[in-house]
């Protein structure tokens, strides 16, 4: 599975309904994270990709969209 798929597989366990997300979405309008899903989701992805983020990754300010923390993922992950 690719770093695409397994962000946006998380993403989806972790809303209460199941829906198409695209790389697009702002996580907290269109999703409804809060600041404290979006730390949640920034541990899950470490867990599954087996990386740490940096601590210059890890400004929730400027993750504002599911390509965000697809991105912050890819670079930690090369």
């Amino acid at each position: 599975m690719n770093i695409d798929a397994i962000v946006k597989q998380l993403l989806t366990e972790m809303l209460p309904t199941h829906m198409l997300i695209s790389e697009e979405m702002d996580v907290q309008n269109d999703l409804g994270l809060d600041s404290y899903g979006c730390v949640e989701l920034l541990i899950k992805i470490e867990d599954a990709l087996d990386i740490m983020f940096s601590p210059s990754q890890l400004n929730i300010a400027n993750l504002k969209t599911v390509g965000d923390f697809i991105n912050i993922a890819k670079e930690a992950k090369s």
